[in-house]
């Protein structure tokens, strides 16, 4: 069957945030194949409100799957529900997304029970009546890609392809003087340059210490105002960062929505975050960063944008010498430096120097830090 005059698309990806963004750029390739297709989305309940802000999804369907939660419980009325409203929508196709780890078999079942004519998924076994179109699932034995370029090639298989790969958000267009109030409200100078700092929730030693002497150094090295994001559960963390930082910062937990959140970080000049859904919405937005995460997956580095990777060689974990830790300060600071000089220099010299851009699998220019 075509993949092209199609009307209404499901596109499915029902695990958390993470995984939300990093899909944007397929959705658009159908929508942009599909000229006038309706681009419906059905996600996790927690990862709706970002699903709303992707540029190419018109429409969110909220619902918790079992099989994606191991913590979830079925429900099987709710499964009836879901089935019976996607029969009722009279979709064209439906599009699951998934990472190689996990198994599509569930979401085709459903639909097919919802009567949807195509179903494109990677799957590793044959899925026989389940998928009209099946991508055999390769990763990681044989390849191993960014999960962007992973969903970008899914799509291509049935000829969908877009112009732009990078990843795009809307933004409600009341959200600028919104993020400006909240800015003044909390001593913010909003129209002068600042530095975010997002800690996420990784868990590492002498966390709030490393991060407070991170946000002191980039303080008396850069002439940028800081700023500590987070929501609700980040409230305490960034009150000791802040303590630790002996420097005027700001501590904003849990006073942005999603997009007024993704606008002001589309304002700052640099992002350095451990979260990879705030380190995702920079790169939505255009921002650099520089990507403080332990634990580095090659297929979810930043995509598309300016940014340093510090990977940390903890091999001593395995020695009983402790787990993983953040980078030492200098070293974080050295990074930021880095690539804002790069940035700079590229927009000052005719030829500008290469800046790190992730198309495929950038391990080759990432600055490894050693232990």
């Amino acid at each position: 069957m075509s993949w092209k005059g199609l009307r209404k698309i499901l596109c499915l990806r029902l695990d958390g945030l993470n995984d939300i963004l990093t899909t944007e750029p397929a959705i658009r390739a159908l929508k942009e194949s599909n000229p006038g297709a309706k681009m419906t989305l059905l996600t996790s309940k927690s990862a709706a409100n970002l699903g709303r802000l992707l540029a190419s999804v018109d429409d969110v369907i909220a619902f918790d799957a079992p099989w994606a939660d191991a913590g979830r419980v079925s429900d099987g009325p709710a499964h009836h529900d879901l089935i019976a409203t996607l029969r009722e929508r009279g979709f064209d196709a439906a599009v699951i997304f998934s990472s190689h780890h996990q198994n599509p078999m569930p979401e085709a079942l459903v639909c097919l029970l919802a009567e949807i004519p195509r179903r494109l998924a990677h799957c590793r076994e044959n899925p026989h009546g389940l998928l009209s179109d099946w991508v055999e699932e390769v990763e990681p034995v044989k390849i191993l890609r960014h999960e962007v370029r992973r969903q970008l090639e899914l799509v291509a298989s049935v000829g969908c392809h877009t112009s732009d790969e990078r990843i795009r958000v809307k933004i409600p267009g009341d959200t600028r003087r919104r993020v400006t109030e909240i800015l003044k409200e909390r001593g913010v100078r909003a129209e002068s340059p600042f530095v975010i700092v997002h800690p996420g929730n990784q868990q590492t030693p002498g966390r709030a210490e490393t991060l407070g002497a991170i946000v002191r150094e980039l303080s008396l090295r850069l002439n940028h105002q800081i700023l500590l994001t987070g929501d609700e559960a980040d409230r305490a963390i960034l009150a000791e960062i802040q303590e630790a930082a002996r420097v005027p910062c700001y501590a904003l937990s849990d006073v942005f929505r999603l997009d007024e959140l993704a606008h002001l970080f589309s304002r700052s000049t640099l992002v350095i975050s451990s979260s990879t859904c705030a380190l995702n919405l920079s790169t939505a937005v255009r921002t650099p960063v520089v990507d403080l995460r332990t634990q580095q997956d090659p297929s979810r580095t930043p995509w598309l944008v300016p940014y340093r990777s510090l990977i940390i060689d903890f091999e001593g974990r395995f020695q009983g010498r402790g787990g993983p830790r953040l980078a030492e300060p200098t070293q974080v600071v050295l990074a930021a430096h880095e690539l804002l000089w790069d940035l700079t220099e590229r927009h000052r010299v005719k030829t500008p120097k290469v800046v790190t851009f992730n198309r495929e699998l950038p391990s080759e220019r990432v600055l490894n830090l050693g232990s």
